[in-house]
């Protein structure tokens, strides 16, 4: 009877043990984690379901990222948005992580830069509110980002593990940098004719046109077949690098009251498009444009993607080996 009785007391000893082992380690796992996740919790997680984004800064300016489609999102209801630019944007809503809080001598000064000049982020969900915070400046190191989540006295500098920078530039919306800048959309399957007319130069001035279920060159039976096909697959997608600004956009409109350097017209089954082009003198690198689209805004492109599209004749002759 003692003997079973020595035994059940080991075992309770044993299981006390084991617990007592198991809250010690809880603790230890979580002494560096002992901040409140209600004011540290700036990710979204879902970025699926968002389908608005609202930033503000202390400037008044103020912008709004909707959700079309799955990739496809519209700048203030007007600008359709380059992909690559609102996925950076989910991104970092989705990965940003606190990487430490403010220390309790500089938390005042932060909260008021923040207040002073910071950017207001909102992130809704099936139209619905679900994060607001406000985003401030960098660390001294670079490395990190302050914020603060809406409602909080607590600042945080916060990070994205993996990645070496800061998210400031992230928040920051300049409507010319995030809106896409089409020239060509035309596949090839629908089109019927490209002409392209270069001031002074009559060798870089042609028409490709459909002709049956390939492609020819006006007043050049000798062209190669599948050279002009090559070439005309090019305008299926075509993009621009970046729209003006406004101190960008004087200095080049003395250049486009001139005659164009070049025009392209890209024919199809909608409405054609068109580009005329504006070589800048000692810019080798890039060019004005201006499309016939709706906005007829002035835009910069790179000279060795539109070089493509301004062959020579003589590029549709295939060499002799």
């Amino acid at each position: 009877m003692k003997s079973n009785q020595r035994t059940l007391l080991l075992v309770g000893v044993l299981v006390l043990l084991g617990l007592g082992t198991w809250w010690l380690t809880r603790r230890a796992a979580n002494a560096g984690s002992t901040l409140d996740t209600t004011v540290t919790a700036f990710s979204v997680a879902d970025t699926a379901a968002v389908d608005k984004i609202f930033i503000a800064s202390q400037n008044g300016q103020s912008h709004t990222f909707k959700r079309v489609a799955r990739s496809y999102w519209r700048l203030d209801d007007k600008y359709d948005v380059q992909s690559a630019m609102i996925g950076m944007l989910l991104e970092t809503i989705s990965r940003v992580r606190v990487k430490s809080p403010v220390p309790k001598a500089a938390r005042n000064g932060v909260i008021r830069t923040i207040a002073a000049s910071g950017i207001k982020v909102e992130v809704y969900q099936h139209e619905e509110l679900v994060k607001t915070f406000y985003v401030g400046g960098v660390t001294s190191d670079q490395l990190g980002t302050y914020m603060i989540l809406d409602g909080s006295e607590q600042p945080f500098v916060t990070h994205i593990p993996g990645f070496e920078g800061f998210l400031t530039t992230r928040f920051v919306v300049k409507p010319r940098d995030w809106r896409t800048n089409p020239v060509f959309g035309t596949p090839i399957q629908n089109l019927q004719s490209i002409e392209v007319t270069a001031e002074g130069q009559p060798d870089r001035t042609f028409t490709v046109r459909r002709q049956g279920g390939g492609f020819v060159v006006d007043g050049l039976p000798q062209a190669d077949t599948l050279l002009v096909r090559q070439f005309a697959r090019q305008f299926g997608r075509v993009y621009g690098q970046n729209f003006l600004d406004s101190v960008q956009q004087i200095q080049a409109d003395t250049l486009t009251r001139k005659t164009p350097h070049y025009v392209i017209t890209v024919r199809g089954k909608g409405r054609p498009e068109r580009v005329r082009l504006w070589q800048p003198k000692g810019n080798l690198n890039n060019m004005f444009a201006i499309t016939d689209r709706d906005s007829a805004e002035t835009m910069v492109v790179q000279t060795y993607v539109f070089n493509q599209l301004l062959a020579h004749r003589t590029d549709f002759i295939r060499k002799v080996q």
